[in-house]
């Protein structure tokens, strides 16, 4: 099975302050209950148990292969900036989850000089590409995962039309496996 993917923002709360954290749990009034706009298939709910629905994940322990030093890739997850890369590509960063996940899904934000992300998810030290997101001009992009079980996540800048690049904001989202 293919990940679909959204080119639709998030709707936000004018309650909700921008500099929430990406896996904080607070949603737009109403956005459980509307469909999504563009025509994605259904998605499974996964859970633990029948009351556990799937969440932003917080993620610990996350590298790079380069970054700006005022932009370092943690800020991508954290909601403080953007991770900034310093040139040559690709250029990855890796994400370590709290415990093994099921995930669900994945959003992307990025500069505009951003063209693919490959995203990938890892278990017990081996990578599995889940999917590979083309961007015109940047913008925010959601993946659909279909019970993808992962300990670490890979967010690998493949093409970009400038010497660095610029990755606004990733949020995960799934359930502890």
């Amino acid at each position: 099975e293919s990940p679909t993917m959204s080119t639709e923002r998030t709707p936000e709360s004018p309650t909700m302050s921008t500099e929430r954290l990406p896996w904080d749990a607070r949603q737009a009034p109403g956005a459980a209950d509307s469909p999504p706009a563009s025509p994605t298939p259904p998605t499974r709910q996964l859970s633990a148990s029948p009351t556990t629905p799937a969440r932003r994940v917080a993620v610990r322990d996350i590298g790079a292969s380069c970054h700006d030093g005022r932009h370092p890739a943690t800020a991508m997850f954290d909601g403080q900036k953007f991770w900034a890369t310093t040139g040559l590509f690709p250029q990855s960063a890796l994400a370590r989850l709290p415990s093994p996940t099921r995930l669900s899904s994945l959003s992307l934000d990025v500069g505009p000089s951003v063209r693919q992300v490959t995203v990938s998810v890892g278990h017990e030290d081996a990578f599995e590409d889940v999917a590979t997101v083309t961007f015109e001009g940047g913008g925010n992009k959601r993946v659909s995962l279909e019970n993808v079980l992962a300990r670490d996540v890979r967010i690998r800048i493949d093409r970009a039309s400038g010497s660095f690049a610029i990755v606004q904001s990733v949020e995960v989202v799934g359930v502890p496996a």
